[in-house]
């Protein structure tokens, strides 16, 4: 069996449940890789998730499965625990199979290699000028942002934004990241998709905030999912930037590579299975670059799913976080 179909055959096939330990004093799980949960309150610290049957250590911010269990029972790698939880199910792993050639893609013409994308200064003017408009007011105060940092970063308000070009309008916050490219957040609950980023022909999607990087001081940058949590930081008075997706980590490391930050980075993505992968992926790639860096989401969203939300549960709660880690990772200054 190819080894990409045999991972899911043998996640069907174990119930992680079984090899984790359970912990006495609750529903969750003892960590096989940090031990927390068996201590003298029994709280328990992995959630399993049998959707994708997978689990998580909310103290060691380990996401892992069948096969990193097996790793960490019997101190081997991948390969070895793939192996031999393919022989206990009486199958083997198949040789990777030789790919043909990738057609090449035809060169772009001069007329597409010169075409720049659209400069948007203009409408994002156009969009803070409506930004006291009282749709956009009652959006970001019930988000527990004050119009002061709205207009410090920039946002504008469209009433009739079509970001996707597909002709279904509705009413959005503008979130500029540069000239050529924009994030638009649906201000109605029940829109269909609420985030949308600009489809600017030949303009590639941006950091929110980068320039906070990039700034005076040894200050630390938080790094979250979506701009409104960045804001939702700033805020709470911290420096932060925003991928604008969990996919996004890319942008943040070539900036990285490009030109290095002064500032340790605070990971706070969103307190979720997509989120926890994200950051897993991102703080590898981080450490290999000899970036400071460190996972703040649990201090940060509490129970809440990202800092967006955390802000509006709990204002006073989440201010004290911020100003917390700001200035543990200052050394108290």
């Amino acid at each position: 069996m190819m080894q990409g179909h045999l991972k899911d055959f043998i996640r069907q096939r174990f119930d992680c449940r079984e090899f984790l330990k359970k912990s006495s004093g609750c529903s969750l799980y003892i960590c096989p890789k940090c031990g927390s949960g068996s201590g003298q309150h029994k709280t328990g610290a992995v959630k399993y998730y049998p959707d994708t049957q997978r689990w998580y250590c909310h103290r060691c911010r380990t996401l892992g499965d069948i096969f990193t269990i097996y790793e960490l029972e019997h101190g081997v790698d991948f390969n070895t625990a793939l192996r031999a939880l393919a022989e206990q199910l009486g199958t083997s792993v198949e040789p990777h199979s030789t790919k043909p050639a990738r057609k090449r893609l035809p060169a772009p013409s001069p007329a597409q290699c010169n075409s720049a994308p659209k400069d948007l200064s203009d409408y994002f003017a156009e969009c803070r000028a409506r930004l006291h408009d009282p749709a956009a007011v009652s959006f970001l105060l019930g988000r527990g942002l004050s119009l002061k940092t709205a207009e410090t970063y920039g946002l504008g308000f469209d009433p009739n934004a079509d970001p996707a070009g597909s002709h279904r309008c509705c009413a959005r916050i503008i979130i500029p990241t540069n000239r050529f490219h924009y994030v638009a957040r649906a201000t109605a609950p029940d829109t269909q998709s609420t985030y949308r980023m600009m489809n600017n022909k030949g303009a590639a999607p941006d950091l929110f905030n980068r320039q906070a990087l990039y700034a005076p001081g040894d200050e630390p940058v938080f790094v979250t999912e979506g701009a409104f949590d960045a804001l939702s930081i700033i805020e709470a008075g911290g420096s932060a930037i925003a991928l604008n997706s969990a996919a996004n980590g890319r942008l943040l490391l070539s900036a990285l590579r490009e030109r290095p930050t002064n500032h340790p980075l605070l990971l706070c993505l969103d307190n979720d299975e997509t989120g926890w992968v994200a950051c897993a992926n991102l703080s590898e790639q981080l450490h290999d670059l000899g970036v400071d860096f460190r996972d703040v989401c649990v201090e940060v969203c509490g129970e809440a799913k990202d800092p967006s939300e955390s802000l509006q549960v709990d204002k006073p709660r989440f201010i004290e976080s911020i100003q917390g880690l700001k200035a543990k990772e200052m050394g108290g200054k």
